[in-house]
């Protein structure tokens, strides 16, 4: 502790074991330590690239979203119901003139 106090303003002692890392300065009449691990800033930077990577396709998922495809089949249905729809009204329409013609004679 005493040869800590000894170092000039500014100066540093720095201790590294493996992976960690230890810095120790002398500000004023109080000691500031800091402490890091190389292994834990490298995974704190592959889960920040994960999650860029991430946003990055749900944007372009977003931006890139098609239209809903209607299948032909679907489509011909459709078509379909519509033209029987019709005829089916065209020839209730003509019976009641028919009926009306009958009645109006009558």
């Amino acid at each position: 502790m005493d040869s800590l106090r000894r170092l000039p303003e500014g100066a540093a002692y720095t201790k590294k074991s493996g992976q960690a890392t230890l810095t120790l300065k002398v500000k004023g009449d109080s000691i500031q330590g800091t402490a890091s691990c190389d292994s834990l800033q490298q995974l704190v930077f592959e889960l920040q690239e994960q999650l860029h990577q991430a946003r990055d396709r749900l944007e372009q998922k977003e931006k890139t979203t098609e239209p809903i495809t209607i299948p032909f089949l679907v489509k011909f249905k459709w078509c379909l119901i519509g033209i029987l729809t019709g005829f089916i009204l065209t020839v209730i329409i003509q019976r009641i003139k028919k009926w009306q013609e009958r009645t109006a004679i009558l």
